[in-house]
């Protein structure tokens, strides 16, 4: 049976050769196309010591997440405080980037007039865009956390990472 589809592929080798040719054009030419995408990563150590506000030993401390659940649960806190509409507020202003059509992807569209660019940043939530770009990923078996944020401009992305990274220390 294979001899049988080997004959046939060897009958027409020039259709093969050319199919294969025409393929490998295409695939090169629609990755020419595509934009690079870079991620900038800080990592962040999160100390779930509570503060210890009086030097008294006996004092309990409260909300103390010594046990394993309360560490999952306060760890999952930070990841959200990370990706939180009040960082990215933080990083908004320190940054000066309220209305930057870069973050906002409005830089790579030809289509839109200033009018509708405008318009966009009139009614666009930019905390949340901001927001919705962080990723955060626990390192496994520490107390880390990675924060990545991926973008075309390799500059950007490390501004806006460190600046994220900087403002859940300040938080």
């Amino acid at each position: 049976i294979l001899g049988g589809y080997w004959q046939i592929l060897m009958r027409r080798k020039l259709v093969v050769v050319m199919v294969l040719a025409l393929s490998i054009a295409a695939g090169y030419f629609w990755l020419q196309q595509q934009v690079p995408i870079y991620r900038a990563t800080a990592k962040v150590i999160i100390n779930y010591d509570p503060p210890k506000v009086l030097q008294v030993k006996d004092v309990i401390e409260l909300g103390s997440p010594k046990e394993y659940r309360g560490q999952l649960a306060y760890f999952e806190t930070q990841y959200k405080i990370i990706k939180s509409f009040e960082i990215a507020e933080m990083v908004l202003n320190r940054e000066n980037l309220w209305n930057d059509q870069h973050l906002l992807g409005l830089d790579q569209r030809k289509d839109l007039t200033p009018a509708d660019i405008q318009k966009i940043l009139e009614h666009v939530h930019q905390p949340s865009v901001l927001a919705d770009r962080i990723q955060v990923r626990p390192v496994p078996n520490s107390m880390m956390v990675q924060i990545d944020f991926d973008d075309a401009d390799p500059a950007f992305a490390q501004r806006l990472v460190n600046a994220v990274a900087e403002a859940h220390r300040d938080q």
